[in-house]
């Protein structure tokens, strides 16, 4: 009996937005097509802080676990095979990563996903709490009120 071809995670990238997707058939290119549009249902966008991402992030799927931490200019991509292939789909130029408890390429694929997810901008979490118009250091500054020391004499008493 003819068997069908698996082709896993073909990830599209579409200015900052990318999705992976896995398409099986018994015809090679059915399945890519299967896997794009599976791909296309799957697509996120990627917030970046200029050519890398904004802030550490950790990715977990199953026992994989995917480390992104931002790097400075000229530092180029730095991760394994199947991390590196979504990063760079997804526009980062400068990140370092660590990718551990599997070398399962698809479930290293969901837990980059899934750090890809848990990324935010500065300024999207300073509207989401209402700070619209003032820089983060500023925005809302602590004021603390002063504890009065308790009285001695009612000490003594």
């Amino acid at each position: 009996p003819p068997r069908s071809t698996l082709f896993p995670y073909t990830t599209l990238f579409r200015s900052g937005r990318v999705g992976y997707g896995s398409g099986k058939a018994k015809e090679v290119p059915v399945a890519i097509k299967k896997g794009i549009e599976i791909a296309k249902k799957t697509m996120i966008s990627v917030p970046l802080k200029g050519t890398t991402i904004p802030h550490p992030v950790v990715g977990h799927f199953g026992a994989g676990l995917v480390m992104l931490k931002p790097a400075s200019e000229g530092t180029g991509v730095i991760a394994g095979g199947a991390v590196r292939a979504v990063l760079e789909s997804a526009g980062v130029q400068n990140i370092l990563t660590k990718s551990l408890g599997t070398a399962n390429p698809s479930n290293v694929v969901k837990a980059t996903f899934d750090a890809l997810k848990h990324l935010y901008l500065e300024e999207t979490i300073a509207r989401a709490r209402g700070r619209v118009g003032a820089p983060a250091a500023e925005a809302a500054p602590v004021t603390a009120e002063p504890a009065e020391a308790p009285d001695s004499a009612e000490k003594n008493g």
